[in-house]
């Protein structure tokens, strides 16, 4: 059985009191010291036990509506903490997805410094007779020798 970390175990609540607690009934008395309503050591009336038995029914009705309200709360923190992670894993996504856009502009950018002409790469071709323009237009004119003036 998986437990969940944001749930404390079972074993720290199993010395808690409700005396001072604001769901404690105070009719009702404490379990363990005392003898329990059908014990044989002293006999109860009709009415004490109907009593006895509407006080119970009040505390059942009480730890129920405990038992419903950390039942909600414990859905709640579930569906946070999933939403939480759902989010965390899409900012990751996007974080990724960012990453490799900055990563492709780099080596786009490192491509394309590569391909224009430094000027020392300029002055080589020159010394082994490669023509070089110094114009920046050079390249669209010779794609398009229509654009050159007569």
């Amino acid at each position: 059985m998986h437990h969940d970390p944001n749930i404390a175990p079972q074993h720290m609540f199993d010395g808690v009191s409700l005396q001072d607690h604001p769901f404690h009934t105070p009719a009702l008395p404490q379990l363990g010291g005392h003898p329990s309503p059908g014990s044989l050591d002293q006999p109860m009336t009709y009415e004490a036990l109907l009593a006895q038995n509407a006080v119970l029914k009040t505390r059942v009705s009480e730890l129920e509506v405990i038992n419903m309200m950390f039942s909600d709360n414990e859905t709640n923190l579930r569906r946070e903490r999933d939403e939480a992670m759902q989010a965390q894993e899409a900012f990751k996504r996007r974080i990724e997805e960012l990453e490799g856009h900055i990563q492709g502009d780099e080596l786009a950018h490192t491509h394309k410094r590569a391909r224009v002409d430094s000027p020392a790469e300029g002055y080589h071709r020159e010394e082994q007779g490669v023509p070089v323009s110094h114009d920046a237009a050079a390249p669209a004119l010779a794609l398009a020798p229509e654009l050159v003036e007569q």
